[in-house]
């Protein structure tokens, strides 16, 4: 069952290595949520949010960048990899784009997808 173990605390994602993150809550739907403003990046870790980013980045920019600085702030600026990457999302404010990953259920909803491509 190696493929089954635990890692240990060093061989975690730096974002990961906190005990917060890890023993606390180990299960969850993990992702990085980037703002870039003025050429800068913020980097925030979110434990429980990959798979409802379609709801949570809805509501127009005034809300999601509230909703992003809610989140856990990422300081030594490492991201999650594509094994613990399961969403992310990046809002850039100096091209007012916001790009996102990580809806599984938003792939055969047509109606929804429409409505967030407005």
């Amino acid at each position: 069952m190696e493929g089954n173990k635990v890692l240990e605390s060093s061989e975690r994602p730096a974002c990961l290595q906190a005990g917060f993150f890890y023993s606390e809550y180990p299960m969850g739907q993990r992702a990085n949520l980037i703002i870039v403003s003025n050429g800068s990046a913020e980097i925030y870790y979110t434990h429980h949010r990959a798979t409802t980013l379609d709801k949570d980045l809805f509501w127009g920019p005034d809300y999601v960048k509230g909703f992003i600085r809610a989140q856990q702030p990422v300081l030594d600026r490492s991201l999650l990899d594509e094994i613990w990457a399961e969403g992310g999302a990046v809002m850039d404010l100096d091209k007012r784009h916001l790009l996102w990953f990580g809806v599984e259920f938003l792939t055969g909803r047509v109606p929804l997808r429409r409505l967030h491509a407005r």
